[in-house]
């Protein structure tokens, strides 16, 4: 296979009783058909187990699902597991940070997939 750059994402997830919905934005790094690639995500966590898949949106010449799985840390803040696309497959790890909003504080999620 050949060499596939590190992609760091922004996701914004919501976690409602472990039904899990929610975009992803990330840099372009593989075309010059646009700077930013969208998708949606959708999945499940139960207890510390997470499950989602990212579907891009079709812009961009991307409108594949890349899998991810993985384990919830004990004080809920990274998730590291596998990601799965075909036949291709790689390590990845999220953290989770606080920021300040107009209505409190909200999460924003940051991913390093490699």
């Amino acid at each position: 296979m050949p060499f596939e750059p590190n992609v760091g994402f922004l996701a914004n997830i919501d976690d409602r009783a472990g039904q899990l919905s929610g975009s992803i934005s990330e840099p372009n790094v593989y075309s010059s058909s646009s700077g930013t690639l969208f998708s949606f995500l959708t999945g499940k966590r139960d207890d510390r187990s997470v499950e989602f898949a990212k579907v891009y949106d079709g812009d961009g010449d991307f409108a594949h699902r890349v899998d991810y799985d993985g384990a919830l840390s004990s004080d809920g803040c990274r998730i590291e597991g596998i990601w799965t696309l075909e036949d291709w497959s790689g390590s990845f790890w999220m953290t989770r940070e606080k920021l300040p909003s107009l209505e409190g504080e909200i999460e924003q999620t940051e991913v390093l997939v490699r």
